[in-house]
């Protein structure tokens, strides 16, 4: 049966006669032709591979995309040029093909001629016979793309984190405290610090703040002073020298300062002069102890908007630190003054008290007691109000008086940051002033000055300076109206 087999093979080659052998060789020569144009003409990168994974054949594109002339690829295993990150993926994958199946996206990079590595996405089908067929396509710029993209989400998503953290903070230490966690939290940093000032002429500087990882603490007391060393002087003018931040690491070659790199085990760093609005600048810096972190260009650039955010967030919080100062101080004044004022009402007392006991029939010393003791009252009670106005101002108390004046005098313009008309919307809403008179006494005198104390109920409006015979007419005037009718709110 063998023989016979292969005599009717014999036979049948042996009928095919030179024409057909002619043909036959036509289509090979025209199909190894279009193989030809299209390895040519294809913008992708087709090869054929082996089963030992070495490039048999590759198209044109190969050295358009990488740069390496087919001479220099085929018969080289495709694996040596494959990223070493990528190799392990890569190499599974080329396993699944000699399996028999199919590996319909495969992403890796491959390094170009010139050193640099293109992200390629394969498809391949499974091995037919001794060869596998692949075709890439070069996706680096997509890559990238999509590499900038997240880049950016991420940077926008810190800076939002960023921001919560300073809306939500007024006390400065409190500020200084949450902004340095979240340094740490987003650079994935070993220390994040804060000095003040950031100034190479000072004799020294101190650390308002610095939080750090458990592992590696602290380089500073926190608020001790330390003294200006040259390190730190050259640190700080480099700083405040350059417009971007300025960074010790492997890339810029710049080593941290050896006498704190070696004591606090700093082996990168990056750090800027923060400016706020008031005061001196300030230093504001990361350390990466764990290792000698390279700091990327998204690093600077979101380290950037921190400090710019922090010089901001500082500005607000010393100014307002500031105003609240001046207010506890405008307060102690007060306060000051107040007692300052009592002190010579008691001797105005007494001599009135001896005024009397001295001339109890004179009528003009009688007329003189009046007077003194009126405009003792009348003082007293300017100073209780100036103290009451700048309680009232700050939320300490609400407005009560022991005693229940029928009749207030009051200006427009007052200390503490609450003006006459406050005063007067206060008067209004306690009971036991309601029905008084309340007279706006003021130097505003014009036409719209009187519609507003109308406005906020003042019962009549009298422009300075009040001669006492006008006060007195228009007391008694009111005391005439109280006496004939109930009393009430009197307009002006």
């Amino acid at each position: 049966m063998r023989d016979v087999g292969r005599a009717g093979m014999r036979s049948e080659e042996q009928s095919k006669g030179p024409t057909t052998w002619r043909r036959e060789g036509d289509r090979v020569s025209a199909e190894a032709a279009e193989l030809d144009q299209l390895f040519a003409l294809t913008l992708d990168l087709l090869c054929i591979i082996d089963a030992d994974g070495r490039l048999v054949r590759v198209s044109d594109a190969w050295t358009a995309t990488l740069g390496h002339p087919p001479a220099e690829l085929t018969g080289r295993r495709f694996m040596d040029f494959v990223h070493p990150d990528d190799a392990a993926a890569t190499q599974a994958a080329f396993a699944e093909l000699r399996a028999g199946r199919p590996v319909p996206n495969h992403v890796n990079r491959y390094r170009h001629r010139d050193g640099t590595f293109r992200a390629l996405e394969w498809r391949a089908a499974p091995f037919q016979g001794r060869f596998l067929y692949a075709v890439g396509r070069d996706i680096t710029d997509r890559v990238r793309a999509e590499a900038e993209h997240r880049s950016h989400v991420r940077f926008l998503e810190h800076l939002e984190q960023l921001d919560e953290v300073i809306r939500t903070t007024a006390d400065l230490d409190e500020l200084m405290v949450r902004v340095l966690d979240a340094s740490l939290a987003i650079f994935g940093s070993d220390r994040a610090w804060l000095a003040y000032p950031c100034d190479p002429g000072a004799p020294s500087f101190t650390v308002p703040m610095e939080r750090t990882r458990s592992q590696y603490p602290g380089a500073f007391a926190q608020h001790a002073v330390v003294p200006m060393l040259p390190a730190a002087r050259d640190a700080m003018a480099a700083m405040l020298a350059s417009p971007h931040p300025v960074v010790y690491d492997p890339r810029t070659g710049r080593p941290s300062p050896p006498p704190l790199a070696e004591q606090f085990s700093i082996r990168s760093q990056i750090q800027m002069a923060v400016h706020p609005k008031l005061g001196p600048p300030w230093a504001f810096g990361l350390h990466q102890c764990s290792h000698p972190r390279i700091w990327s260009d998204e690093d600077i650039r979101l380290f950037t908007e921190v400090g710019r955010r922090l010089a901001d967030a500082l500005s607000s919080t010393l100014l307002l630190k500031d105003l609240r100062a001046e207010a506890r101080r405008k307060d102690e004044f007060l306060a000051m003054l107040g007692h300052e004022l009592r002190n010579p009402l008691a001797p105005i007392r007494t001599a009135t008290e001896v005024l009397r006991m001295v001339n109890p029939g004179d009528p003009r010393a009688r007329r003189a007691q009046e007077i003194l003791e009126r405009q003792t009252t009348h003082l007293s009670r300017i100073v209780d109000d100036l103290l009451d106005v700048s309680r009232i101002a700050h939320g300490k108390v609400v407005l009560r008086r022991e005693f229940r004046p029928e009749a207030v005098l009051c200006d427009i313009g007052l200390p503490g940051g609450m003006d006459g008309y406050a005063v007067v919307a206060a008067m209004r809403a306690d009971a036991a002033l309601r029905s008084a008179l309340i007279v706006a006494v003021t130097g505003y005198g014009q036409l719209e000055d009187q519609r507003r104390a109308a406005a906020a109920h003042f019962d009549l409006h009298l422009t300075k300076p009040v001669e006492s015979t006008d006060l007195e007419r228009v007391l008694a005037s009111w005391a005439a109206r109280r006496a004939g009718g109930p009393a009430g709110h009197h307009p002006a």
